[in-house]
């Protein structure tokens, strides 16, 4: 009985092997599904058409923190991350601690407020003057931007 078995399973696994190798020679484009994502692979013949090339970003991202003196909170900070594209600010954030009181509405205030004045702006042209009544977080800006034109 053993002996049959096994010469059921030789035969079963060169009839697998034919049978493979028959269905892989007859089918040039090889689908599969992706167990893990679920998506079907199709191998496609190389295209005889090149790829274009894609262009280097001309973005460049800068980062400056400063340090300033709130009247009501002593020390504060604010960090800037500005990205430019050939000198024009294509996005900018900040950062920055929060004192207490009208300090803190007055840097709330100038968080809503400075954007709309320095995006798509020049870098080299941008100082701003008491944006939403903050002018120590005003002036901690510019000096901010100043430290980074100075990279530039």
């Amino acid at each position: 009985m053993t002996n049959r078995l096994n010469a059921f399973l030789v035969l079963l696994s060169v009839f697998g092997i034919v049978a493979f190798s028959y269905f892989k020679i007859q089918t040039p484009d090889i689908k599969t599904m992706d167990s893990q994502e679920n998506v079907l692979l199709t191998s496609i013949p190389a295209s005889s058409s090149p790829i274009p090339e894609q262009e280097e970003s001309l973005d460049k991202t800068f980062t400056s923190t400063v340090s300033y003196n709130v009247p009501e909170n002593g020390v504060q900070s604010l960090s800037i991350t500005v990205t430019l594209n050939e000198n024009i600010i294509t996005n900018i954030s900040i950062l920055q601690s929060k004192g207490a009181g009208k300090s803190r509405n007055y840097q709330n205030n100038f968080e809503a407020s400075y954007k709309s004045l320095v995006l798509g702006k020049d870098i080299k042209s941008v100082s701003l003057s008491r944006v939403g009544g903050a002018s120590s977080t005003t002036n901690a800006f510019n000096q901010a931007i100043k430290s980074i034109n100075s990279q530039l």
